[in-house]
């Protein structure tokens, strides 16, 4: 199980605050925490404007990297952050992410290709986002065939089916287990991830949820988790 830290996300209040104030202890010490927790990559979000997130990106990488040698998935829908953030980690690097969407598609494959990264490929297409296993399947087969095309081995591609929020849509809990078992199954060694937490929005005791859907993910194929990996519990029923 790859365990990619989440903590480092701009989008999250303090986080923000920190990027902002350029606060280089906060980060640093979230970075050894989840190092030290048991994270194998740690997630990289400015979560800032586009005007600022270049160079927000970069200042994030070096804190990290001057805090802790564990490697990086760099984090952003800006293509243009995305290449200078490669720029500037060291080591062999994740781009997170792709989608099946034409136009990033067509900027952010070829970039993880030359920079001979491993890629999160997120199963949105240009009709937008799925709703069934079947749709997850086919859009993982397209993400995959153009991340093959481009000479990326099928090892270094993870396949985010689209974790869909269960309040509104309950359906979707096991669409997203069928969509899991099913690309394992028909694309290995393909590797599936998934950033958890979506399925919990709007409910109560959101941590049991997130960290049961861990457990029966796992039993699906689910190989890969954009988790907090100082949350013991959550630790405790992965291991």
């Amino acid at each position: 199980m790859l365990i990619i830290g989440e903590q480092i996300n701009g989008t999250r209040k303090k986080v923000g605050e920190a990027i902002r104030a350029r606060d280089a202890q906060f980060i640093a010490d979230l970075a050894k925490a989840q190092a030290a927790a048991g994270a194998d990559r740690l997630d990289i979000n400015a979560g800032t404007p586009p005007d600022r997130e270049i160079d927000d990106i970069q200042w994030l990488i070096e804190t990290v990297q001057g805090a802790t040698d564990t490697p990086l998935c760099l984090d952003s829908p800006n293509p243009k952050a995305l290449q200078e953030g490669l720029k500037a980690a060291k080591g062999r690097g994740m781009v997170n992410s792709t989608t099946a969407e034409s136009e990033r598609a067509k900027e952010v494959i070829p970039m993880a290709a030359e920079n001979n990264c491993l890629l999160i490929g997120l199963t949105i297409s240009d009709k937008g986002m799925p709703s069934t296993t079947e749709e997850r399947v086919e859009i993982a087969g397209q993400i995959i065939e153009q991340a093959k095309a481009a000479g990326i081995a099928a090892e270094d591609i993870y396949i985010d089916p689209l974790v869909r929020g269960i309040a509104t849509e309950p359906e979707q809990g096991v669409a997203l287990l069928d969509a899991t078992r099913q690309i394992r199954e028909k694309y290995d060694p393909v590797h599936v991830v998934y950033g958890l937490s979506n399925i919990s929005f709007g409910l109560p005791a959101r941590s049991v949820m997130n960290r049961t859907l861990l457990a029966m993910a796992m039993s699906h194929g689910l190989d890969a988790a954009i988790i907090n990996p100082t949350d013991r519990n959550m630790m405790a029923v992965l291991r």
